[in-house]
């Protein structure tokens, strides 16, 4: 058995602490989540690192870029700040690399491509400060960064990437949430939404994998759908889409997570999703699991179905969506999608004018 001599920037006593707060926060999830604790150990990443060669990252969402970006503009700490600082100092102690360009594509696409940069130049800065400092925050030792520990230099915001180029997957998780969106408003019961969903997605669109765990969560009942879908009832119908979108980039951000984890093995990378986000997270944790990403199709709809649905009513709807799911492999199926993909502007403006003309009765 081999032994790594594993050094650290910090004393053992804050790596621990570090640990146990971001342990509390379930703010990660990985492919190896039955691993239990050792998620949130600093010393498997780099153990990864110096056995195999495995280099690890962290995806971040855009609530946590924002805290940091918070940080290093000299705001003071509140609870969300510590979080985010917990968890960059963890990044940076665990030699992870943290990727924060699907948030700054969401943060071009809601304001402009100028804040989108600007924000990725504070990042920048974030990500090259002293994780003591980081910890200090985390740990309450310290309610903001002075300015003058703040880290300078050109590199910080050379190489900005063109956010407005159109994002992968994005118009389609969109069209997916708009559709979601309009089956919740026309009401009915939450296996007569489930269906309709489905069969959508069967007739009309294409089948999405995140936005199916994100439907199981939405309209099977008794589950913690609060603020999943923000301001739906809203009399500002611009707010329901607002809500609606951002939806939409949660859905994109766990699907770019598990791509992600999907080539992890071959290309000797591991994959970490941050975000303090519930629903994220258990969106994230349902599609990969049981199993990891190797499960099929089958397999994930029937363990998600009864987990959602009960055993009865699960069975049922398991055995619609497969019927469904069925047509995947016919002859004509792939000139549907492709047709489907290609409708995608008239999916958008079809949907998003049923979410503005609704009105509560």
């Amino acid at each position: 058995m081999e032994v790594y001599a594993l050094h650290f920037p910090l004393p053992r006593r804050d790596l621990e602490s570090l640990e146990r707060i971001l342990e509390r926060a379930a703010i990660f999830r990985t492919s190896f989540d039955d691993f239990g604790s050792d998620v949130y150990r600093m010393a498997t990443y780099r153990t990864e690192k110096a056995a195999y060669g495995t280099q690890s990252y962290m995806l971040i969402d855009r609530n946590i870029i924002s805290r940091l970006v918070g940080l290093v503009q000299g705001n003071r700490a509140n609870e969300d700040h510590r979080l985010a600082a917990a968890a960059l100092a963890f990044a940076q102690c665990a030699n992870m690399v943290v990727e924060p360009n699907l948030a700054l594509y969401e943060l071009a696409q809601t304001g402009t491509q100028s804040e989108a940069h600007s924000e990725l130049g504070r990042f920048r800065i974030a990500d090259e400060v002293d994780p003591r400092l980081y910890a200090d925050i985390a740990l309450s030792r310290r309610d903001f960064i002075p300015a003058a520990l703040l880290p300078t230099g050109k590199r910080l915001i050379e190489d900005v990437p063109d956010l407005t180029v159109p994002l992968r997957g994005w118009r389609s998780n969109y069209i997916l949430a708009l559709k979601l969106s309009t089956i919740e408003l026309q009401g009915g019961t939450a296996e007569e939404k489930m269906r309709r969903f489905v069969e959508w997605m069967r007739d009309e669109f294409v089948f999405g994998a995140s936005a199916t765990v994100f439907a199981h969560y939405y309209f099977a009942p008794g589950k913690p759908k609060r603020r999943m879908l923000k301001s739906l009832r809203s009399q500002d119908r611009q707010l329901a889409l607002w809500g609606i979108r951002n939806a939409a980039w949660d859905l994109n951000l766990v699907a770019d997570w598990a791509r992600h984890v999907q080539r992890q093995e071959q290309e000797f990378k591991l994959w970490v999703l941050c975000s303090r986000d519930a629903s994220i997270g258990r969106i994230a944790g349902d599609l990969l699991s049981p199993g990891g990403p190797e499960i099929t199709t089958e397999q994930l709809a029937e363990a998600l179905f009864v987990k959602h649905w009960g055993l009865a009513l699960g069975r049922r709807l398991l055995r619609h969506y497969l019927d469904a799911g069925a047509t995947i492999g016919d002859s004509g199926r792939a000139d549907h999608d492709r047709r489907s993909m290609m409708s995608k502007d008239n999916f958008i403006r079809t949907l998003e004018a049923e979410i503005t003309a609704w009105r509560l009765s």
